[in-house]
């Protein structure tokens, strides 16, 4: 039997992966926080980003690192974000920053599951689940499919 993925549980409440989501802004403050710490090598692939850095700023929790800095205010996703965990962090990062605009909120993976595997929250296992279409990845395509079919977006894939 497939199973769905686990929402992420902020001060009681669930919160599903459609607002599991990361701002423009919130990544250049994420660049600059990275760059500000002496310990961070401008090399640093995202692997080393969410090991190094993203479990110890959310360890204990139980969010992923965008719903940690959205704690007041979780964003609903208008965009998906696809990486590769070898590629250069600060890169992906500065790619992010400019190709989007300051109203897009993304959800990438790196930083919007939550990472830890401590028990504060679920693991990478049960937010994914056995089902794709309620993985969160299955989730927020759907919900940006729903989004966009309601303001009258052309869909070319279909």
């Amino acid at each position: 039997k497939r199973q769905a993925g686990m929402p992420q549980i902020l001060e009681g409440k669930p919160y599903w992966a459609e607002h599991w989501g990361i701002t423009r802004a919130q990544c250049m403050e994420l660049l600059a926080k990275l760059r500000d710490d002496p310990t961070w090598d401008s090399k640093n692939n995202v692997y080393h980003l969410v090991t190094q850095y993203v479990k110890p700023w959310t360890v204990g929790k139980g969010t992923g690192y965008a719903l940690m800095v959205n704690t007041e205010s979780p964003k609903e996703v208008n965009l998906m974000v696809s990486h590769a965990w070898s590629e250069n962090a600060e890169e992906f990062i500065e790619c992010l920053i400019r190709t989007v605009s300051d109203d897009d909120v993304m959800f990438v993976c790196a930083l919007s599951l939550y990472q830890c595997e401590d028990g504060a929250g679920p693991t990478i296992e049960e937010q994914l689940g056995t089902d794709p279409e309620e993985s969160p990845f299955g989730r927020v395509l759907t919900h940006i499919r729903i989004r966009g079919d309601l303001i009258g977006w052309k869909w070319r894939f279909r």
